[in-house]
């Protein structure tokens, strides 16, 4: 499942966005959230592993 050899790399973020306030309730929001890690382009294109549990009624 998992590797036993760590492979340290280097990696940043970056975050922006705006947000607006409508009323003393209600504020809107919009934004940007970049990640990179940096190297030899083994991480480039990573599988995103999304797990949902859905309850049935």
């Amino acid at each position: 499942m998992f590797s036993t050899s760590l492979t340290p790399k280097l990696a940043y973020r970056l975050k922006a966005g705006l947000s607006y306030q409508l009323s003393p309730e209600i504020s809107a929001f919009a934004g940007r959230f970049y990640h990179h890690v940096v190297g030899d382009g083994v991480y480039d294109y990573l599988p995103a592993q999304l797990q949902c549990k859905s309850q049935k009624t």
